[in-house]
């Protein structure tokens, strides 16, 4: 299983892609496209929101996919995207 990672949206391009500062501060900011989003709109995405995402090769180098908004508020690696998203569906 890929390593769930999290970071705070940093920039939106209204051509449909952006980029996430990961928590980790030796990492640099990765890259995102809108195909990447799991049940949530790009249109919805603000700067600052915390995301959850998995890290994989793009064809251009690091691409965040899976991304998920974080509703928790803080960062739990244990949980992994999958399990994030069982639980949001069972809160609303």
């Amino acid at each position: 299983m890929r390593e769930t990672k999290t970071g705070t949206i940093t920039t939106l391009s209204h051509k449909g892609y952006g980029f996430i500062r990961p928590e980790e501060p030796e990492e640099k900011d990765i890259y995102f496209h809108a195909t990447g989003l799991v049940d949530v709109n790009f249109k919805d995405l603000e700067a600052g929101m915390r995301v959850c995402y998995v890290e994989q090769e793009g064809r251009k180098g690091p691409l965040a996919a899976d991304i998920v908004i974080d509703y928790f508020g803080y960062a739990n690696k244990e949980l992994d995207i999958k399990v994030k998203k069982d639980l949001r569906q069972k809160i609303k």
